[in-house]
């Protein structure tokens, strides 16, 4: 099941009244107008999946989740990435990414935020996968 057909069938109200704003008249059916919400994309680009993805049944859940990784994130992406390579910054001797001239082992260190991200968006592929799969079991 794709996002569109899982929107079309949630909530069908809505996904018609977005298909009638770009001229899509003529649908009989669940899978018709999923095809009309990914024609719109198709057609018209980020605006209207944004406005298509406004009316996604799950949408409070997924922004909480969002919202809940923000309040985690203590910087923001940018200065991550400006951390990480930031050539006038000199390496620190414990910062678990080398191992020191003796060759004993450094001590591990917290995952990055970048990895925590990474983790987040691995999670919410997997509910969302998993809400599709839910979905077409009913």
């Amino acid at each position: 099941m794709n996002v569109y057909l899982y929107i079309a069938e949630n909530n069908p109200d809505e996904a018609y009244e977005i298909c009638k704003k770009y001229g899509y008249f003529n649908i009989n059916s669940m899978e018709e107008l999923a095809d009309a919400l990914k024609s719109i994309v198709a057609e018209q680009g980020q605006d209207s999946l944004e406005e298509i993805l406004n009316i996604h049944p799950e949408k409070e859940v997924i922004l909480e989740i969002f919202d809940k990784k923000k309040e985690i994130d203590t910087k923001p992406i940018e200065e991550v990435i400006q951390l990480m390579f930031d050539k006038n910054k000199p390496i620190e001797k414990d910062c678990g990414c080398m191992k020191s001239a003796d060759a004993s082992p450094s001590t591990p260190s917290a995952p990055s935020p970048v990895v925590n991200q990474t983790n987040t968006y691995i999670l919410v592929g997997a509910l969302i996968v998993s809400i599709a799969i839910l979905s077409m079991k009913k």
